[in-house]
């Protein structure tokens, strides 16, 4: 695949073969944890090449999507299908309130 934008932070060529097993997101999940599950938000913590790698990251996904390289969830159990009713709802402003709400 040729990727149309240039990258300087990763090789997305490392990234094609990981992102085409229906699995991917679990063989990623500690990378995906750092850059993005965990991540705060808060940029005067990071350093430069770390913000640059993640938006090379966000950029090179954009470009595997519209390529379809990719593997996305075509087929398979349909787990929807087990999911329960929402039974409790807990909603906590901050640490001195927590209302608990029963359905």
């Amino acid at each position: 695949m040729e990727f149309k934008e240039s990258y300087k932070y990763i090789k997305p060529e490392d990234y094609i073969k990981q992102f085409a097993v229906t699995d991917w997101y679990l063989q990623l999940q500690p990378e995906l944890q750092g850059y993005f599950y965990r991540y705060d938000g808060n940029k005067e913590k990071k350093s430069h090449a770390w913000l640059a790698k993640r938006s090379e990251l966000v950029k090179m996904v954009c470009e595997l999507l519209e390529a379809d390289k990719i593997a996305l969830g075509s087929f398979g159990p349909h787990w929807d299908e087990e999911r329960k009713p929402i039974e409790t709802i807990v909603i906590h402003p901050d640490l001195s309130n927590c209302f608990l709400i029963k359905m």
